[in-house]
């Protein structure tokens, strides 16, 4: 994936459209398209639903471009392109993981003797908390309304219909509004600018939070935002460092030995 994203990020300010729907309303690139390919099949704008051609000439990078004249923009294209990538994602998978800042709460933090002598990342005052939203959620759907709102993606559980849903909000030019945010509704909000951005890892690179945490990486914050709203801002992960249990122990011989037992305590 990282080399995939890369290769992407080099061709992404030559091209303005790499991608398109087949005829089954599946994402296709453009370097999956042949010669024979193009011949036997019709490819769609994911902005508009207009027919597209793809160019494939010898001297220039291949790209799709509408069949006919049209008014598609680009911030439309994208906008889709990242809620049909992001669908995919969370449907073709058992992992989606997301992580955002939140205060640690271990209630021996003060007391203890172990953080500064490993040096956790986990001890300092704000960690990056990961969790897997397949463990909460088991739908995305598209386009659904919710408490007066509409989600570009919302995730609910089917077994559990009274779990409060959550959105995941691609932004291109128009970010969440401030009653949105304000609706006390978990929003996730993806700042899309390129094709690029729509396969990023989903972690927090801005708000409050990060203005505490010494651990936030400068490559994240270059990155266009991704924003978390009304997430529970606690860590639960109380103790959660792992240490090796072992004891010493003396031969007849007065040979002393270290021995692991296969039990692992936390840092707790």
């Amino acid at each position: 994936m990282k080399e995939y994203i890369q290769n992407l990020i080099k061709k992404v300010d030559m091209i303005k459209y790499r991608t398109a729907f087949d005829a089954d309303g599946n994402i296709i690139e453009i370097e999956q398209v042949t010669n024979k390919h193009r011949k036997i099949n019709k490819y769609y704008c994911i902005g508009c639903g207009d027919e597209m051609k793809a160019a494939l000439g010898q001297k220039k990078q291949h790209y799709f471009s509408h069949k006919n004249n049209c008014n598609c923009s680009s911030e439309t294209y994208y906008h889709n392109l990242a809620k049909r990538i992001l669908k995919h994602r969370f449907d073709s998978s058992s992992l989606f993981l997301v992580k955002y800042y939140a205060h640690n709460e271990c209630p021996k933090a003060t007391l203890c003797k172990l953080k500064d002598h490993h040096n956790w990342e986990s001890c300092s005052s704000v960690v990056l908390k990961s969790i897997n939203l397949k463990d909460y959620y088991n739908t995305c759907e598209e386009e659904v309304g919710y408490k007066g709102f509409k989600a570009d993606l919302i995730l609910t559980h089917t077994d559990y219909p009274n779990r409060d849903p959550l959105f995941l909000e691609v932004a291109v030019s128009h970010n969440c509004s401030p009653e949105k945010i304000n609706s006390n509704i978990r929003i996730i909000e993806i700042k899309v600018q390129n094709e690029v951005d729509a396969y990023r890892e989903i972690i927090e690179n801005e708000g409050e939070y990060l203005k505490e945490s010494n651990i936030i990486k400068s490559r994240e914050e270059d990155l266009p935002p991704i924003r978390f709203y009304n997430f529970k801002r606690k860590s639960d992960d109380e103790g959660t460092n792992q240490l090796s249990l072992f004891y010493l122990f003396q031969d007849k011989d007065g040979r002393c030995y270290a021995t692991c037992k296969s039990k692992v305590i936390s840092c707790s």
